[in-house]
């Protein structure tokens, strides 16, 4: 059975006017854009074109990524709430409260998510600025499949890909402009250690055939990300009602 739960979404005062925060619009005109792009239009330009040798750019921007999330992760790490009071509640991201009912009594299981907030007025500006590097960071990750788009590396651009990338800025503007801080400062500092290890990967990688002796631990970073999913995905909670 499913059934609605009524619930507000409340901005956060401290970020609601930052920048591709105080309207969905933006940041929904990108993620279209990007869609159309990788789908459509780019298969289309690049049909009977050569790839492109982006090798120099793509280190660039591999290093960039390093340098971002390691910073993110310890900007993060480091943030204290300077005495703030940690409420913990329960409180439903999404619209719709998904209920199973177990056959043969009334228990009910609900999927609930488990936040650790600060009050506002206590909480470190340091966090919410994390979280809003973040959301851009996601913005930026949709350079990865542009690149893939121009080598003509269409065996990467898989629908998971996409989909992937296309929802994590949208997650990043629900996060920046209602919840700049508790559940997902969880995801963020996971998440920017999990990338700052990614990019460094793909950076050895950019540099070429006689580097690939180094990377001999793809199959654990694989584990790594597999783990990384598992860590954010129990963050939810399961309850037993009677």
């Amino acid at each position: 059975m499913v059934e609605a739960v009524p619930y507000t979404f409340a901005d956060d005062s401290r970020t609601v006017d930052w920048f591709l925060v105080r309207s969905p619009i933006p940041v929904l005109i990108i993620i279209m854009s990007y869609m159309y792009l990788v789908l459509y239009l780019g298969r289309k330009l690049m049909r009977d074109r050569s790839p492109f040798d982006l090798s120099r750019i793509i280190m660039v921007f591999n290093a960039f990524q390093i340098v971002h999330n390691v910073w993110m992760f310890n900007e993060v790490r480091s943030s204290k709430p300077d005495g703030g009071e940690v409420i913990t509640s329960y409180v439903n991201l999404s619209i719709i409260h998904l209920t199973l009912r177990l056959s043969g009594n009334n228990k009910f299981i609900l999927l609930s998510v488990r936040i650790l907030m600060l009050k506002w007025n206590v909480f470190l500006p340091q966090m919410a600025n994390v979280i809003w590097h973040y959301y851009m960071s996601k913005i930026i990750d949709l350079l990865d499949t542009i690149f893939f788009m121009l080598r003509k590396k269409n065996n990467q651009i898989t629908l998971l890909h996409i989909f992937h990338h296309a929802g994590m800025p949208a997650v990043g503007f629900i996060c920046v402009r209602y919840y700049a801080g508790g559940h997902c400062t969880l995801t963020a500092v996971i998440n920017t250690l999990i990338h700052s290890i990614m990019y460094f990967y793909y950076f050895v990688a950019a540099l070429g055939p006689s580097f690939k002796k180094y990377l001999w631990w793809k199959k654990y970073l694989t584990v790594m990300q597999m783990t990384h999913a598992l860590l954010i995905g129990s963050s939810s909670e399961i309850r037993y009602i009677c």
